[in-house]
């Protein structure tokens, strides 16, 4: 129980049964992004966490308005749904090591796609964004409300993040 795998397992454990209790609690559509969210975001650590869920935000909100834009302008037609689908499919896991946002961008387009093709309605895609901003709330709320068991307090690891990130850049 004093291992840091231990509290990490048990954090995401809670945030996960709290994101799954949000999703009936609120009859909310399309609920399981919610958890699939917070699974996909809470780290071992505050500050990738919170990293993660901010590029899971961007990554969300641009596939979100591009693939909005597109099925909105084209009107759905299946040759430019497959051409996209060939396109962005594949870069979901090669972008998954080298950028998380792009990573969360072809997933999104990816998914939106897929259930556009057969449930032509527009409407998972706001959901899509709204699940997603629910699901990093959760995430960082994790940590805000249990940050360590060993008394590290969240001001002193977003502290800690902040000169890591100074140090990078100043790297560059």
């Amino acid at each position: 129980p004093g291992s840091r795998g231990f509290r990490h397992a048990l954090r995401l454990s809670i945030a996960v049964g709290v994101a799954e209790a949000a999703v009936l609690w609120f009859n909310i559509d399309r609920g399981y992004w919610v958890p699939l969210t917070v699974v996909m975001v809470v780290k071992p650590d505050f500050s990738t966490t919170l990293v993660r869920g901010i590029l899971r935000v961007l990554g969300t909100t641009a596939a979100v308005v591009v693939a909005g834009a597109v099925l909105n302008s084209t009107n759905n037609p299946q040759w430019l749904m497959v051409l996209l689908l060939l396109v962005f499919a594949p870069l979901t896991m090669r972008w998954m090591t080298a950028n998380y946002a792009f990573s969360s961008f072809a997933i999104g387009i990816t998914v939106l796609l897929l259930i556009e093709a057969g449930e032509p309605s527009g409407s998972p895609i706001v959901l899509r964004l709204e699940n997603t901003l629910i699901g990093v709330a959760i995430s960082v709320a994790a940590y805000l409300l249990w940050p360590l068991w060993n008394g590290d307090s969240v001001r002193a690891l977003v502290a800690s993040a902040v000169a890591s990130h100074e140090k990078w850049a100043a790297y560059l």
